[in-house]
């Protein structure tokens, strides 16, 4: 079976890059020379990952703006709008053209995670979901997987 679909998360507020995010989404935030999301297209593109949608919410006009198609990154992008702010995984059940296999990514993270090996790991286990760690060795606020 074909997996080459992704879904970016990008319909956050951007509270805690507060003020960069009063004017821009915080996946259109510049790392060097490009913006986060445009990194992460970009690797999913170079992973095979080649149909995208992409969940908006706030500053949703700008970043389909930047993006448009997607065809400049050799991908198709898919803009799903939250009429409402759906929370990290809200977007998928307003999705409906959802293949039964496909990959979920925060809109705002940079990693060298291979997309591919996860996908085919993920394939490979016959599980029904799997999820990319990183273990850290300080505290967050924001929950812990054990």
């Amino acid at each position: 079976m074909k997996f080459d679909t992704a879904v970016l998360i990008a319909g956050g507020l951007g509270t805690r890059l507060y003020p960069y995010t009063a004017t821009i989404p915080k996946p259109l935030v510049k790392v060097g020379c490009y913006p986060i999301m445009e990194i992460l297209i970009r690797q999913l593109s170079y992973y095979g990952f080649n149909n995208i949608f992409v969940a908006v919410n706030y500053r949703a006009a700008q970043i389909e703006s930047y993006f448009s198609s997607g065809s400049s990154y050799g991908v198709k992008l898919s803009y799903v709008r939250e009429d409402k702010r759906l929370g990290t995984m809200g977007p998928l059940s307003i999705i409906k053209e959802l293949p039964e296999r496909f990959l979920v990514v925060n809109g705002d993270i940079l990693t060298d995670l291979d997309f591919r090996k996860l996908a085919d790991y993920h394939v490979n286990y016959s599980t029904n979901i799997t999820v990319g760690t990183y273990k850290v060795k300080h505290k967050i606020a924001y929950g812990v997987i054990h």
